[in-house]
This record gives C-alpha cells, structure tokens and sequence, in this order.
C-alpha cells in the first residue's frame, strides 16, 4: 500500500531550530489567542475517544492554525557549529525527512504546527495499525516517521528544561516539581517513540533499514544519533547547567527520582532496540572497534551523569527493560503530545 494511501499528512516534518525554542514568546493578545485555542483543543484530539473524533477536531486545530509565512532556513547561526558540522546536520535531517523552517511572526507557530503534524502521522501509524495490519505501511516508514515523534519530544524537553531553570533560580518549589514531572512524561514519550520505531522485524532492519544509513544513501560513512542536532543541543544544554539538579529541593526528592526513572527507561528502550537489531554482535556505524550496545551503554551513563547527583544512579549493563501492553507506550505518546503543547502555551506572554 502506498504511503499516500494513508493520508499521511505530510512527506517532510518541519522544524524549529531549538536556537529559536523560548520559554518566553511575545505575542499580540490575538496571537496569544489563537495559539490558547488551538492547543487546548488539540489537547482534546489527543484525549478524543476514537479516531475520527481525533482527527475532527486536529483538522479545526490546523484550521485555526490558518497559513503561516515561512522559509527554509540554514543553520548559519547554530551555536553548536563546534560539535557538528553544518553538512552532518543536514544529512541526518535530509535521511529522517526533516526540513528547518524559520517565521517572520513568532516560532511558537512554528512550533505548534511541527506539534500537529507529528501527531497526525503518529495517529494515522496506530490507526491503520489496529485497522488491518497488512496494509501497514514498510520497515523503513515506520522507522523514519516514529523518529519525528522522538525529535518532537526532543524539543519538549528543550523547552521544559528551559522553564526548569527559570523555576528553579526563583526558588518556585511548585513549579520546579511541575517541570520535573513534565521532564518525566516527556522523557517516557521519547522512549516509547523509540520502541515503535524498533517495532519492525530484525531482519528486515538488517535488509531494509541499516543498509540506507550508509553510503551512497547518506553522505557521512559514520551516519548516528549523536548527528542530530537537537539531541546534541540538549545533551549541551544539560552540561552547561549540570549544576541545575543539584538545586532540586529534598522535598521534590520523590518528583527527581520519576525523572530519573523515566531517563532511564528512555535509555534501556534504546538498548532494547539496539539488542533487537543485533547490534551487541556487531560495531555501530560509527564507531566500529566495540559493539553497537557497549557503545550505546557508555553513552547513556556519559549523558547521565549531566542529571544524576551519584554515581550510585548510573546504569547497570545488566539492566533490561521489561516490556508492557503496546497500549502502554501509546499512552506515553499520547501524554507526551499533551505536555508538550501545554508547555507552549506557559511560554506565552
């Protein structure tokens, strides 16, 4: 079945530049408005109990949305030219079907509609999943259209790390504990997006993912996650402020350990569908002396370190993740979408 077929709603995701995510967008109160109305309804799609009602009320979201003026934007002023070259990010944004836009009006735009559009497709995929999955669409879709889910809560996490900063320099114990568990339903998202895009056979990773991840179908031979730039921004954005966790009051002690925890099933989602696809047997991609799951594990303890306040809260390699219901992590997404779109709505003034 084609993918057109699935009236899927886009063939590109568009994105910000996290350079461009605030926890404080200006706007005309008409503005302001309009960007209110059209989250807290999408809020309701999320929460709809079937699918057309879901994709009613995401229709009147993109309605109120209207046109915006856009255009395709380089990353001359990205602020971490130093870790990553310009020709990286744009071949692993070019591989993932991601385009960077930019607005004259204000990104929150931006930002709501990359909202839409990845829950659209996320929709659509589940739907058509449920329906008949003999008409699901190929490995490789799968894999690429799950990572936009992963990228948007990426950018959830951006912007929430940015309020957890602001909250926590002005001593708001209440709203630190809001961000963390928002940190938390973001992070159990961005797993969960993980795991749906390692839903697919091993071997057809092998035969029909792996392959379009090296040359010729990608410019760089060490083609990885750690070329996104927005994961990169976050992983930089916690070490410039890997003082911050330490800052969390005892009180919010219980609010710091669910973060954690959901870190942490983020990163064992990872390993899962690393082991999946083979990959304690063979390099990565990028680093081929050890395997792609010792590689992964060094990876995600070097990342935790940035969150953690002991070492006695790193991963253990012999750790697993123990895998529920599908309707579980559907739950996450779902929650996820929610938090993200009500995060944006707090950074408007």
């Amino acid at each position: 079945m084609s993918k057109n077929s699935l009236n899927l709603d886009s063939n590109f995701l568009f994105l910000s530049w996290p350079e461009d995510i605030s926890s404080n967008y200006v706007l005309n109160e008409i503005d302001k408005f309009k960007i209110n109305q059209l989250l807290n309804l999408f809020s309701e799609a999320v929460n709809a109990q079937s699918k057309e009602e879901s994709a009613t009320k995401l229709s009147q979201c993109y309605s109120i949305l209207g046109s915006i003026e856009t255009f395709l934007s380089c990353p001359k002023h990205l602020t971490l030219a130093g870790s990553l070259k310009q020709w990286e990010v744009y071949d692993y944004d070019s591989y993932f079907d991601v385009k960077r836009e930019q607005t004259h009006d204000s990104p929150a735009f931006l930002i709501a509609r990359s909202i839409l559009m990845a829950y659209q497709t996320f929709l659509n995929l589940r739907y058509f999943n449920q329906k008949n999955p003999a008409e699901y669409p190929d490995s490789l879709f799968i894999w690429k259209r799950y990572h936009w889910l992963f990228f948007i809560f990426i950018q959830g996490n951006i912007l929430c790390m940015l309020h957890l900063k602001k909250e926590l320099r002005q001593d708001n114990i209440l709203r630190v504990g809001t961000m963390l568990k928002s940190m938390s339903k973001l992070m159990l998202a961005s797993g969960a997006a993980m795991l749906f895009a390692g839903a697919s056979p091993s071997q057809e990773y092998q035969s029909e993912i792996r392959p379009t991840m090296m040359p010729p179908s990608v410019k760089s031979p060490e083609f990885s996650g750690i070329m996104s730039y927005d994961h990169s921004y976050i992983i930089n954005l916690w070490n410039k402020e890997k003082g911050l966790f330490k800052l969390v009051p005892s009180v919010l002690s219980s609010a710091y350990e669910d973060f954690l925890d959901a870190h942490k099933f983020m990163a064992l989602a990872h390993k899962f569908v690393c082991h999946k696809y083979g990959r304690n047997q063979e390099g990565s991609l990028r680093e081929k002396r050890v395997t792609a799951l010792e590689n992964l594990e060094t990876i995600n303890n070097s990342r935790r370190k940035l969150i953690i306040n002991s070492n006695d809260q790193l991963l253990d390699s012999d750790t697993k993740l123990i895998l529920t219901d599908e309707s579980e992590y559907e739950k996450y997404i779902k929650i996820g979408f929610v938090c993200y779109s009500q995060l944006l709505i707090k950074s408007l003034t």
